[in-house]
């Protein structure tokens, strides 16, 4: 079983960063050619760290992260910036839009939450090895929800410009 969570947790980490890539690629966003997979890996390691360390400081401080590096990622895989660059890049650029971002995640969280407590319903009915499945497939596919969310703040708060329209198109 811990052998089965390692490989899952590697593939998570592996998918994201393609799907990430990809999102950025198909909008003509993806300023490098590539090779931004272990400095990915590293900024998913300390951010993690420190928002799993301001959750157990009574949750705000956590929440608090998630949205100010909400656009981290974009940063680092699309603008080409470093880690700690990338981190520090989404933190201002967030910066007096952190209600509108924290507002929007939590209706894209409870609309996953929603999705997914009724499709598992649904499926409670018919067997316990399908609600399983099912289970795994939507937590990867809530995954791949978030991933899109925090590339659509990158694109919103990077082009300061464009109309929000435009960015969820």
């Amino acid at each position: 079983m811990k052998n089965e969570l390692n490989v899952g947790a590697i593939l998570d980490v592996v998918g994201t960063y393609l799907l990430l890539t990809r999102f950025l690629s198909a909008r003509g966003r993806l300023a490098t050619g590539g090779g931004r997979f272990w400095p990915y890996v590293g900024m998913s390691i300390v951010s993690t760290i420190a928002v799993v360390f301001g959750l157990l400081l009574l949750i705000v401080p956590g929440i608090f992260l998630l949205v100010c590096w909400s656009a981290a990622s974009g940063f680092l895989i699309g603008a080409g910036e470093g880690v700690t660059a990338s981190l520090r890049a989404s933190w201002n650029a967030t910066d007096g839009h952190g209600w509108a971002i924290f507002l929007a995640a939590v209706i894209v969280f409870v609309g996953v939450v929603v999705l997914s407590s009724v499709l598992e319903g649904l499926l409670a009915l018919t067997s316990e090895q399908a609600v399983n499945v099912v289970s795994a497939f939507l937590e990867a596919a809530s995954g791949a929800v978030f991933a899109a969310f925090g590339i659509a703040v990158y694109r919103l708060v990077h082009d300061e410009g464009e109309a929000l329209s435009e960015v969820f198109a």
